[in-house]
């Protein structure tokens, strides 16, 4: 009796398990369309307390459905920071080039503290670019020319990255081990 009962649990644990009866794709990949590409990025490695990092930003999708910006903060000593998201306009989602802007704090806590920004871009497909990483540390007073070509787009501002950025001090000095929501 109980072989009975058996078998066919059995005989269909191992068909859903080989994916015999699972569904398939939600789109082909002839639908799924093409990633959209970071064709190019430039970002100062070093800023004072207080400035705005600004993160130039070149990209390009085949399909023109480029949805947002995706930009993910670590700080060493601290951690990550929530995922910011910034949505495109529908005249940038084939094509865009700008930058993000990143404000500090002015307090002179955060000075030498290091930061790596992990950006990339979605489509309206859910496919995405390959990931970029930028280097920042907090530090003296430094003028990096920005060059020509992102000269052009330095009035194209594509969005704000809000972060409730905390000095990794703050983390380090063991006297208040409550963390801020990030």
């Amino acid at each position: 009796m109980v072989r009975k009962i058996l078998a066919p649990i059995v005989l269909m644990t191992l068909i859903l398990g080989c994916g015999g009866l699972q569904p398939g794709p939600r789109y082909s990949q002839k639908e799924m369309g093409s990633p959209p590409v970071i064709l190019d990025y430039y970002a100062a490695q070093v800023i004072r307390v207080g400035d705005n990092w600004k993160i130039f930003l070149r990209g390009r999708d085949e399909d023109g459905d480029m949805k947002y910006i995706a930009a993910e903060l670590y700080q060493a000593g601290v951690g990550f920071y929530r995922v910011n998201f910034t949505f495109l306009k529908e005249a940038d989602q084939a094509d865009f080039a700008g930058y993000l802007v990143l404000p500090f704090p002015v307090d002179t806590s955060f000075f030498d503290d290091r930061f790596d920004m992990r950006i990339l871009v979605r489509d309206q497909m859910d496919n995405r670019s390959e990931a970029v990483t930028l280097p920042l540390r907090i530090g003296h007073w430094t003028y990096e020319e920005i060059s020509e070509k992102w000269e052009k787009v330095a009035d194209n501002r594509l969005g704000i990255i809000i972060l409730n950025l905390e000095s990794s001090q703050f983390y380090n000095r063991g006297a208040d081990n409550s963390r801020p929501e990030h």
